[in-house]
Order: C-alpha cells, then sequence, then structure tokens
C-alpha cells in the first residue's frame, strides 16, 4: 500500500489509515468483514469474490452496503466525519 513517490507526511498519513482501517474491520460482522477484506484489502473484484467464496453476487453486494454501514457507524464512534 506504501506508495514511495509520496512525501513522508502522506505515507504516514497513508499508513494511519490503514491502520484504523484494519482496527476497525475487527469490529465487523465476520461475514461482511470477509467481503470488505477482499474488496478493499486485496482488491478483489465481485465476480472473483463470488468465485472464492461461492457466495451469490447479489449477497456480495448486500455484504458489502452492510459491512460499509457497520465502518460508517465505527468511525463516527471514533470521531471520524465523512
Amino acid at each position: 500500500m506504501r506508495d514511495d513517490s509520496k512525501l513522508p507526511d502522506e505515507n504516514l498519513e497513508e499508513d494511519f489509515k490503514y491502520t484504523v482501517l484494519k482496527d476497525s474491520l475487527e469490529s465487523v460482522t465476520p461475514k461482511h468483514r470477509q467481503v470488505l477484506e477482499f474488496l478493499y484489502i486485496e482488491e478483489l473484484s465481485q465476480k472473483e469474490i463470488v468465485a472464492r467464496t461461492g457466495l451469490k453476487r447479489s449477497t456480495v453486494g448486500v455484504f458489502t452496503f452492510r459491512g460499509i454501514k457497520e465502518l460508517k457507524e465505527l468511525f463516527r464512534n471514533r470521531g471520524f466525519v465523512f
């Protein structure tokens, strides 16, 4: 995830955001967390997630939506504003 072409402060900010995201993911419902990790950390497409998990594509979409909703609530509780 680190981009060596960026200034040190920019990398520090990205590292912080990544750490907060990883910590917050630990609090998300496991089935939602798995889909979000595939999408945003492993950067898989929905089609690849369907192939890997056996879930229906619509289920992947629902889990993504619900997982993001959970993350937003966690971020709000930690003082982040959207």
